[in-house]
């Protein structure tokens, strides 16, 4: 971090500079410090893909979701294509309304990569809890259970489960 601040001091206006000093400040548990830091990056830099991306998901991460959005539309606007980028802003999305864009950017997702666990787990809430798509979603959580889903969302795909049938009654 020293060493950081001492670039900084050096050269106050290079955004990538920042960007290094946010992910020393998340090593080190300051999450404060480090959505400041990324967003002097951004600042600095609007077209900073990377402090957008890292900066949207600590958004997420506080269920931010208007502040998420907004970040992570610089790498996508710049045309990064990570899975991570892409799903948080799937999520930003539905967070502001924007089901369609989300639905599409998940269908994406898993054309791309059909066994993504945590694409198919956040597309099959998008389509029971949003778009009341139940059959579409069972047959998702189906496939998220054939190709092993993470012990922790055991639960959530048991009350989709329960709230989709429900929705098919």
């Amino acid at each position: 971090q020293f060493l950081l601040n001492k670039a900084i001091t050096a050269n106050p206006t290079l955004s990538e500079l920042y960007g290094n000093l946010a992910l020393v400040q998340l090593a080190k548990n300051d999450r404060r410090d480090a959505i400041k830091t990324y967003r002097k990056a951004l600042e600095l830099n609007p077209q900073d893909a990377i402090a957008g991306a890292n900066l949207g998901s600590l958004y997420i991460q506080d269920k931010d979701y208007n502040k998420a959005y907004l970040s992570l539309e610089i790498p996508i606007k710049k045309g990064l294509k990570e899975m991570k980028i892409l799903n948080n802003y799937a999520i930003a999305s539905v967070g502001v309304g924007k089901v369609k864009e989300a639905a599409e950017i998940y269908e994406k997702l898993l054309k791309e990569n059909p066994s993504q666990r945590e694409v198919m787990l956040n597309y099959s809430i998008l389509l029971i809890e949003n778009m009341q798509k139940n059959k579409e979603g069972l047959d998702l959580l189906n496939r998220l259970k054939f190709v092993g889903a993470p012990q922790e969302a055991r639960d959530t795909i048991k009350n989709l489960e329960i709230k989709a049938k429900a929705g098919l009654q």
